[in-house]
């Protein structure tokens, strides 16, 4: 390979491995998970399922964040029944990025009653994993799949998605390679 053909050598920089911290976390969200019902897991509402778009040119800020995309868009989501089963009971899980750590961002979902998992409750993200994406992208991939077997009446139907989704975590519980892979 030659610089003076403007080509560069690559390789590949290894990201480093889950800490202890980052695994004894993990222990104590399952741990904690562990004895959750169906019921209490389709009470959430996961941050990496709603899609923004946003103008050219405009700037992700923590502000533009906060007001536009949670203020306008999300907490108007969450509140409507059309959306949700029960507004009330909807538990916003967000997968730990700057946005939502910020303590700004912590207060305004406070401000407007949105029940929201804190800082305190997901894991320490590591850079080899990030386990709210993981479990929601395997759970809503399985789901979808059994959905879209369905007929195009029974699929929009509450109980066969609730059917679905309890049988896809049914058969995740036994599951131990996925989950020590996840730890």
């Amino acid at each position: 390979m030659s610089l003076e053909e403007g080509l560069k050598s690559f390789h590949v920089i290894p990201k480093p491995l889950k800490s202890e911290a980052h695994i004894s976390d993990r222990l104590w969200l399952c741990d904690w998970l562990k004895d959750w019902t169906v019921e209490d897991f389709l009470h959430l509402g996961l941050s990496d399922e709603f899609y923004i778009i946003k103008d050219k040119g405009e700037s992700w800020t923590g502000e533009y964040f906060r007001d536009i995309i949670l203020t306008r868009n999300v907490f108007l989501f969450l509140k409507k029944e059309d959306n949700v089963i029960d507004p009330d009971e909807i538990i916003f899980v967000h997968e730990k990025a700057p946005c939502m750590r910020a303590n700004k961002t912590q207060h305004l979902l406070q401000d407007n009653d949105v029940k929201f998992w804190g800082n305190d409750i997901w894991p320490g993200d590591s850079p080899d994993l990030n386990v709210a994406e993981c479990i929601g992208s395997i759970i809503k991939d399985e789901v979808e799949t059994k959905l879209l077997s369905e007929t195009e009446y029974n699929r929009y139907h509450e109980d066969t998605l609730k059917m679905h989704i309890e049988n896809v975590l049914t058969s995740m519980e036994e599951d131990t390679e996925l989950f020590k892979t996840l730890l």
